[in-house]
């Protein structure tokens, strides 16, 4: 049985009601029209919902200075609520800017490098396992040339900004560093299998120095979004954050050297907690202090 087109909003046909069919002198089941409350109630739900969002939306907006505003139409905060943002996402919020999210330029990281060349004079070979645009990589290609510098990062336009910039480098991979986080068999083999990306450019297993910039702001402990790391307990995240951690010294032949990430707080208790040592560097502005951390490579 069909069920007229022009129905009005907020009624339903209701097939289950048992009428009297005289055409034909029996009973039978035929249509009746009954009025439906929920159709209208949830319509009204979803506007004042949509409502809102779009309301929170413009009071946040608006209560944020200039450059905040511009990374939250731009989606920077996406990455944060997202359990793993894909590549195709980073190279989207990379290209909006030179120097990539971060506008990195030729100056980023001065005292992490400056960490590594003073204290690893005679390194022969660094990974910088979150290149972005490979800054970092040409500075200390050009300060030790005999070295074999090689970086990875989740993006594919970094990678190919990074081959460009640091001609020289030995290697220079797709990895995302968030599979050492989620992956458990990827852990394990850390250290003893060579990193290999879809294009099969292949990487070593360890090295004597592996860097970690700006990039465990973004770490899916325990396969949560990084924002959640503010809500729920931290002994929910430790067997995540060791699982990188550990994998990250078995890469390393001397020493692990993590950038400050902005004292974050949320890794910079992720490094307490695993052991690693701040290295205080320079004061700026009278207050605001800039170190590494450093933790002991465990590689043969």
């Amino acid at each position: 049985m069909t069920t007229p087109r022009n129905m009005p909003r907020g009624f339903k046909y209701d097939h289950s009601i048992p009428l009297y069919d005289t055409t034909k002198g029996r009973r039978t089941r035929r249509s009746v029209r009954t009025y439906d409350a929920t159709t209208s109630n949830c319509n009204a739900l979803c506007f004042v919902v949509i409502f809102g969002v779009v309301f929170g939306v413009i009071v946040l907006a608006m209560s944020l200075d200039g450059e905040q505003r511009r990374r939250f139409f731009r989606l920077h905060w996406l990455p944060y609520v997202l359990p793993r943002a894909p590549p195709w996402f980073w190279d989207w919020l990379h290209s909006k800017q030179p120097g990539g999210l971060w506008k990195y330029n030729a100056n980023v990281q001065t005292e992490l490098t400056s960490f590594v060349l003073r204290t690893q004079p005679d390194y022969k070979s660094l990974l910088d396992v979150a290149c972005n645009g490979g800054y970092m990589l040409q500075r200390l290609q050009k300060q030790r040339p005999k070295a074999k510098h090689y970086g990875t990062d989740i993006s594919p336009a970094m990678v190919a900004a990074t081959q460009s910039r640091c001609t020289e480098c030995a290697g220079v991979a797709v990895y995302d560093l968030a599979t050492l986080v989620i992956d458990e068999k990827a852990a394990r083999s850390a250290g003893n299998v060579s990193i290999t990306d879809e294009q099969g450019r292949v990487l070593p297993p360890s090295y004597d120095v592996v860097i970690v910039s700006d990039v465990l702001f973004f770490m899916p402990w325990a396969g949560l979004p990084p924002a959640a790391n503010r809500f729920v307990p931290t002994s929910w995240l430790r067997a995540s954050q060791k699982r990188l951690f550990d994998a990250l010294t078995r890469m390393a032949k001397r020493v692990v050297v993590f950038s400050d990430h902005e004292n974050n707080p949320y890794v910079v208790d992720f490094l307490q907690a695993m052991g690693a040592v701040r290295r205080p560097m320079v004061t700026l502005h009278g207050r605001k202090q800039r170190s590494v951390w450093t933790a002991a490579g465990r590689a043969p």
